[in-house]
């Protein structure tokens, strides 16, 4: 009965501990950040908005609007660091579908770049939702 009593005890410290320290945070309880701009026929252009994410947790990146060529494939990636530092991820993005996720170990600042591999005509006005711990 002791033993139960230190090993429930131990748990709860780890709990605070982990919790003091910023955790994981619920995928419930992400922020989306909205990100806006145009992007040219090839370009690669690195977003100027930074993402905090605060805890480690799951994230999310699609492309929510996509105009005057909703059915465009473009190349959405993930950067951590300010500016487009260091590649986290990176794949291929359709409007309204997933473009990457996964989980987030280290908090701290990200960036989010967009590219056309070759696909564009016209200039495209998009909206990119990031949902982020």
């Amino acid at each position: 009965m002791a033993m139960r009593a230190g090993v429930g005890a131990a748990l709860v410290l780890v709990a605070f501990g982990a919790a003091s320290c910023g955790g994981v945070t619920d995928p419930s309880k992400n922020t989306t950040t909205t990100l806006t701009g145009t992007l040219n026929p090839l370009e690669n252009k690195c977003l100027p908005d930074t993402i905090n994410m605060s805890n480690g947790g799951e994230y999310t990146v699609k492309i929510t609007a996509l105009q005057p060529t909703p059915t465009a494939t473009l190349l959405v990636s993930l950067w951590q660091g300010a500016g487009c530092q260091i590649p986290f991820g990176s794949n291929y993005a359709t409007l309204n579908n997933v473009a990457l996720s996964g989980p987030i170990y280290q908090k701290g600042a990200y960036s989010i770049s967009l590219a056309d591999p070759g696909v564009l005509t016209v200039p495209q006005n998009f909206t990119i939702a990031v949902s982020h711990p």
